[in-house]
């Protein structure tokens, strides 16, 4: 054998830009950058070839690539494109003729172990095979063209390979791998994060789903899984609060109750537990201690009225009426929808974070609101005075006084 000549492959900006868009089949760039192959010499048929297969006119591509090989017989790149040509439209048969020929001049040259490569990864079962010839190509050429895409390919194969295998350390090296050939590849990301995953790697995990998310791909339940994933991890490891937050993760994600499961209980109960814990807390008098408890309740379990009523209470005694009001607005938007009835005088505290929040024509309202609702309610009296020390009459006796006269003490 006597080898192929050295070819100087021209590494004009440009033109290493086209050589990408065209092995990634980016058509729009490839479209803007065509009229420059002109400056690539002898590769110009080659690069437009190329286009023309992306563009699916494959006949026409494989007859410039003809014509151009049996001009310059001792260049390998026109038999090898067509190769790669013939492999991915299934005809192995003219593939293997191309690369044929080829070795009968070199077995080695880096194009040449591309290109069967790439037509090993077009075969079932060649993965491992085209991983290891494209490899070869790479290690003696690091800037052939054509060979990210195909390696990337390769690794994701074998990759999953791997895991079938249970092989968890080489899936997860082929899965970076294949990540780093083609960070675009929306397959190999996937991937790489149940990798990442079945390793315990969770933050990591969610990181790669999250840049998916960015890049607008619709993953469906795929994060929220994950998180439950990771919450019943946690839990087996002992680690109760981080399994909790991964559930309310999953609940953020889309996961309703039925979905969650077993997690969707054990979140009621925390939460359970929780208001507790701040029923405790504010009666010693610790009132940022009760909020941070009943907060993290209410994460826990959104459903939980007296979570969020007690939090809207710590709320004003912490002197941030406009956060309680509302906190309490749900509690009486839950109360009316579910038809429930509440041991304490809600509206009236709503009232009073309004008005000393600013919004006295929004206490006013709440208080009227109750009136109409309930003209022969518990708290009829208390309302009607309430609206008196705001300025108004309700139409019935009242005394001036507190506008806050059923706040709750959170117990």
């Amino acid at each position: 054998m006597q080898g192929f000549p050295a070819v100087q492959r021209k590494l004009d900006p440009e033109l290493v830009r086209l050589r990408a868009a065209l092995e990634f089949g980016r058509l729009a760039e490839v479209e803007e950058l065509l009229p420059l192959a002109a400056r690539a010499g002898s590769e110009e048929p080659v690069l437009r070839a190329r286009a023309m297969a992306l563009r699916g006119s494959r006949i026409d591509a494989l007859r410039i690539l003809a014509e151009s090989a049996a001009d310059r017989p001792l260049d390998p790149e026109p038999r090898a494109a067509a190769a790669e040509i013939y492999a991915a439209s299934g005809a192995f048969e003219d593939a293997l003729r191309e690369i044929l020929a080829l070795e009968r001049v070199s077995k080695i040259e880096p194009v040449v172990l591309r290109a069967r490569g790439i037509a090993m990864l077009c075969k079932d079962g060649g993965a491992a095979s085209g991983l290891e010839l494209l490899s070869r190509a790479r290690a003696a050429d690091p800037l052939l063209p054509y060979c990210d895409r195909a390696l990337a390919q390769a690794h994701l194969l074998v990759g999953k390979e791997a895991a079938k295998k249970k092989d968890l350390v080489a899936a997860l090296e082929h899965a970076a791998a294949s990540t780093r050939h083609d960070p675009d590849e929306v397959d190999a990301q996937r991937f790489h994060s149940e990798c990442l995953a079945a390793a315990g790697r969770y933050p990591e995990a969610r990181a790669v789903l999250d840049a998916l998310v960015a890049r607008g791909v619709p993953l469906g339940a795929e994060v929220a899984l994950l998180e439950k994933r990771a919450g019943f991890d946690a839990l087996l490891r002992g680690r109760r609060d981080d399994a909790l937050a991964h559930f309310v993760a999953a609940r953020a994600q889309g996961l309703d109750a039925q979905g969650l499961g077993s997690a969707a209980e054990l979140l009621a109960e925390a939460a359970a537990q929780g208001v507790e814990e701040g029923v405790r807390l504010f009666g010693e008098g610790r009132v940022d201690a009760a909020a941070e408890r009943f907060a993290l309740a209410l994460e826990r379990d959104p459903a939980q009225l007296s979570a969020r009523n007690h939090l809207a209470v710590c709320r004003l005694r912490q002197g941030r009426p406009a956060e309680a009001a509302p906190l309490w607005r749900a509690v009486l938007s839950t109360a009316h929808a579910e038809g429930l009835e509440l041991p304490e005088p809600v509206h009236l505290n709503l009232a009073h974070a309004l008005s000393k929040s600013g919004d006295e024509s929004g206490a006013r309202a709440t208080l009227r609101e109750y009136l109409e609702r309930e003209p022969e309610g518990r708290w009829v009296v208390e309302t009607r005075r309430a609206l008196a020390a705001l300025g108004e009459s309700s139409g019935g006796d009242s005394d001036a006084g507190d506008a806050s006269s059923g706040e709750s003490s959170g117990g």
